[in-house]
């Protein structure tokens, strides 16, 4: 997702709208209410609000363990995987999307969990020069992150015959 600065006035005005007059007894009041979550909303929660208002798609939020996809992080590549390889082992699919799981929110808080904190922190499957699966943590903006089904990831996905045989016998003759 890309992401653009814009000023705190029209982040105000934009915020405005969102709120639905109908539902103030005094409409008048609607200002009022609004200078006060502007005021006392983090700056994530308020971009997190006008995304979600703005946005025509169905977002899902992430719950711990809960696998996503999403765009690769560029300076990442050639760095930490080759995408050649990781697409070949089923670590990312056509639309050229990496996967990952959620292990927490960013915050400081151990115990409660905010799926829309500022950032999650997050495991991303990418792939050791003996291309073997690793865990790469990273921290990522949860609207950047899209909620999929572990199996919906190639590699977790594949027929029986494609994966490693483990205590296989041995036949020896006689």
């Amino acid at each position: 997702m890309d992401t653009y600065r814009i000023s705190k006035d029209l982040l105000n005005k934009v915020f405005i709208n969102l709120i639905n007059s109908d539902n103030i007894k005094n409409s008048a009041n609607k200002n009022a209410i609004t200078h006060i979550l502007l005021k006392d909303l983090p700056e994530s929660s308020i971009e997190s609000i006008i995304h979600l208002g703005m946005t025509d798609e169905f977002y899902q939020p992430l719950a711990i363990g809960d696998h996503f996809k999403t765009k690769p992080i560029n300076y990442h590549v050639s760095k930490h995987y080759e995408t050649d390889i990781l697409c070949d082992m089923g670590l990312c699919d056509g639309e050229g999307n990496i996967f990952g799981y959620v292990v927490r929110d960013g915050g400081w808080s151990s115990t409660d969990y905010n799926p829309f904190y500022s950032t999650l922190k997050v495991k991303l499957y990418y792939h050791d020069k003996n291309m073997q699966v690793i865990e790469f943590e990273e921290n990522l903006t949860p609207l950047e992150l899209t909620k999929i089904d572990k199996l919906d990831i190639p590699y977790f996905n594949k027929p029986d015959f494609e994966k490693p045989i483990t205590n296989q016998l041995t036949f020896e003759p006689f």
